[in-house]
């Protein structure tokens, strides 16, 4: 009987290893998991502000913006006036 015993202990080592391994493998898959959901939940968040974004920016939003709230209208004449140096260019 003695003589069994290095080798139970052994097999009960090993046994409780791999339980133990077994046990962390799985406890980084639910991890893993946990962390695409998220990941997942981030990305949707980006693409809706993207898309806000995109809809703030947009030459027609600024427009409405600056007529209907600011009271911005298109000026009916525009006029340029040239510096010294730009007229020294221009010759």
């Amino acid at each position: 009987m003695k003589r069994f015993m290095p080798s139970v202990f052994v097999i009960i080592s090993i046994l409780a290893l791999n339980i133990f391994i077994t046990t962390k493998i799985a406890h980084i898959g639910y991890r893993s998991s946990a962390a695409k959901k998220e990941l997942e939940k981030i990305r949707d968040t980006n693409r809706e502000l993207a898309a806000k974004v995109a809809q703030k920016e947009s030459l027609w939003k600024i427009e409405e913006k600056a007529s209907g709230k600011l009271g911005m209208v298109y000026p009916k004449r525009i006029r340029y006036i040239t510096t010294s140096a730009e007229a020294k260019n221009m010759r």
